[in-house]
C-alpha cells in the first residue's frame, strides 16, 4: 500500500445519477490530496461530453462510474469500453494506471451479467456505494497496485461468477480501528474532521463543552497519529491528516475473493 502522500496526485471524474451522493464523494476525495476531482456529471451524457471536449492533459486518471441504471449488459459494455479507449489515448507524464471504478448502490440490483460485463472490460473495480463510504480516495490508491478490486460485501456474489480475473482480484481492506479510542472521542472526531463542524457547533450536537470537544480531538488526534506510518507534505493541516487517518485503511491488505 502507498504511504507517501506526495507521490500521488489522481485527477478524478465522478459519474452518479444520485445528486447526494455525488456530491458526498466530491467531498471526500477533496480532503484527500492524492485525489482531485475535475469534473462531476449527473447525465451520462455530460462524461461524453466533458471527455470529448478536454485536452488530453486534462483527461482523468480514473472514472467513478456509476452503474445503479444500467440494466443491460451490453450497453454497459459497450459504455465501459469507450471509456478505456479515451482513458487509454490521453496522454500522462506521470505513467500511472488509468481506472475505471464502478459503483453500486444495491447488492440487489445486480445482475450476473452486468458483473460479467464489468469483468470483461477494462474496469478495475465493482464497490457498493454503502461499503466504501469515506474512503473511496484510499479505494482508488489501492486499485492502482492490483488487477481488481471489490468490496466486501460483494466477494459472495462474484465467488459464484467464476470469472478468470477473480483469481487476481483483491478485497478492500477494513477501516482502520483504532481500538483504543473511545466511542466519544470517535464522535467528535467525526463531527469536526469528517463534517467539518466548529467545535461550538460539535458541543451543541454532543451537548458538551467546547473544551471538553477539544479535549477529545486532541486525544483523537494524538492516538491517529500513533498508528500512522504515512508521510505527509510538511504543508499539510492537521485537519487533513486526521482526515486520511480516520479513513485509512487496516495495514492487511492480503484479502483475496478466493
Amino acid at each position: 500500500m502507498h504511504d507517501d502522500v506526495s507521490g500521488i496526485d489522481l485527477k478524478v471524474l465522478i459519474f452518479d445519477t444520485d445528486y447526494y451522493a455525488l456530491q458526498a464523494m466530491n467531498s471526500y476525495l477533496a480532503w484527500d490530496r492524492r485525489t482531485r476531482v475535475i469534473h462531476l456529471a449527473e447525465k451520462l451524457a455530460d462524461v461524453w461530453r466533458f471527455l470529448e471536449t478536454a485536452h488530453e492533459t486534462a483527461l482523468p486518471d480514473a472514472v467513478i462510474f456509476d452503474i445503479d441504471h444500467h440494466t443491460q449488459a451490453e450497453t454497459l459494455s459497450a459504455h465501459l469500453h469507450r471509456l478505456a479507449h479515451v482513458l487509454h489515448n490521453a496522454a500522462s507524464h506521470r505513467h500511472l494506471r488509468r481506472q475505471i471504478l464502478c459503483t453500486l448502490s444495491e447488492l440487489d440490483g445486480l445482475q450476473v451479467a452486468t458483473a460479467q460485463a464489468i469483468l470483461n472490460s477494462e474496469a478495475t473495480g465493482l464497490v457498493l456505494k454503502g461499503d466504501i463510504r469515506l474512503q473511496i480516495a484510499w479505494g482508488l490508491v489501492f486499485a492502482l497496485d492490483h488487477d481488481f478490486v471489490l468490496t466486501r460485501s460483494l466477494v459472495p456474489f462474484c465467488q459464484n461468477l467464476g470469472h478468470p480475473r477473480l483469481a487476481r482480484a483483491r478485497v478492500l481492506p477494513r477501516q482502520r480501528e483504532y481500538p483504543d479510542m473511545s466511542e466519544r472521542v470517535r464522535e467528535a472526531i467525526k463531527h469536526t474532521v469528517i463534517e467539518g463542524m466548529p467545535a461550538h457547533l460539535a458541543a451543541h450536537e454532543m451537548r458538551l463543552s467546547q473544551h471538553t470537544i477539544r479535549s477529545y480531538v486532541r486525544e483523537g488526534y494524538r492516538i491517529m497519529e500513533s498508528h500512522d506510518t504515512t508521510r505527509y507534505p510538511q504543508d499539510m493541516t492537521p485537519q487533513e491528516k486526521a482526515f486520511m487517518r480516520f479513513t485509512a485503511f487496516e495495514e492487511d491488505n492480503t484479502h483475496t475473493v478466493g
